[in-house]
């Protein structure tokens, strides 16, 4: 079963008001777990402006728009710190 599959049938679980985006989990050879891997949810009723928004493997940005002020989330899954700072 791979990602997409769970998330669908992860959405039964998670709460109805949000808008859930996915950046798939990566395996890195044949066997053993798939590392990274981030969900994020955001309020149907906050206003999300795509344009800008950058995803890279393991780092999700998402711009959003609240009482007309603007907000940069970013996520960030790292197992190696330095490379991440050396990418962003």
């Amino acid at each position: 079963m791979d990602t997409r599959e769970r998330l669908e049938q992860t959405k039964d679980v998670l709460p109805k008001e949000f808008q859930w985006k996915l950046q798939e989990a990566k395996k890195e050879k044949r066997k053993g777990s798939a590392k990274g891997g981030i969900i994020t949810g955001v309020k149907k009723d906050i206003k999300e402006t795509e344009e800008g928004a950058m995803e890279m493997e393991g780092i999700v940005e998402r711009k959003l728009t609240v009482n007309k002020k603007r907000w940069n989330i970013c996520t960030i899954y790292s197992r190696g710190m330095r490379n991440t700072k050396q990418e962003i």
